[in-house]
């Protein structure tokens, strides 16, 4: 392994494991969302993140490419990653949405935050490997973190947008006066009443 290499591949590893941390998550946010714009978005936002890893699984066998051993672990770590994502994904998901339930908007506002911070620090990871990619003299390496962090860093713009809509509207929902109580159908008593007493 020549020192470029010794120095570059840790940062393209690291910057392979943000960008899983963004598919989780936002496969995660996505099982939450009700159908529409939203959930729309983050579908295609789960098809980006998803792009960045193939890019950077091929670069990563490109500078190392691995011999027989590496390839029989490599297989086993990514069935083991498949076996183990949806249980990950599934402790991300509250009850209520097992109980066929979508998020209150509290509930999108928190996995919105979430979102935004993994997002962050891929872009942190992909920007700290092109800069040493950029002072090895690694082009295409360079190329490569540089156009996932410009991607990470556009869905940052939206993702503000997004949080900007939702706290609004976690205002409005605190705010919002009760709805009025239909007449016919009475509230439900609040405690049990001891017969024979």
């Amino acid at each position: 392994m020549t020192a470029t290499t010794q120095a570059l591949v840790p940062a393209l590893r690291e910057a392979r494991r943000a960008e899983a941390a963004v598919t989780e998550r936002l496969t995660a946010h996505a099982a939450l969302t009700p159908a529409g714009q939203d959930r729309t978005s983050l579908e295609d936002s789960i098809g980006d993140a998803r792009d960045h890893l193939r890019r950077l699984d091929d670069h990563l066998n490109m500078l190392q490419p691995p011999g027989p051993a590496q390839i029989l672990g490599g297989v086993w770590h990514l069935t083991r990653q498949a076996a183990w994502l949806p249980f990950h994904t599934a402790m991300a998901i509250p009850a209520a949405l097992l109980r066929g339930k979508t998020a209150t908007e509290q509930q999108q506002l928190k996995n919105i935050e979430e979102q935004y911070a993994v997002t962050a620090y891929a872009v942190a990871t992909c920007r700290a490997g092109e800069h040493i990619a950029h002072t090895t003299g690694d082009t295409s390496s360079s190329d490569l973190l540089g156009s996932i962090r410009r991607a990470d860093e556009d869905q940052l713009q939206e993702l503000d947008r997004t949080l900007q809509r939702h706290a609004e509207a976690v205002v409005d929902a605190a705010t919002a006066p009760p709805e009025p109580r239909d007449p016919h159908h009475p509230p439900p008593p609040q405690g049990r009443h001891l017969h024979g007493a």
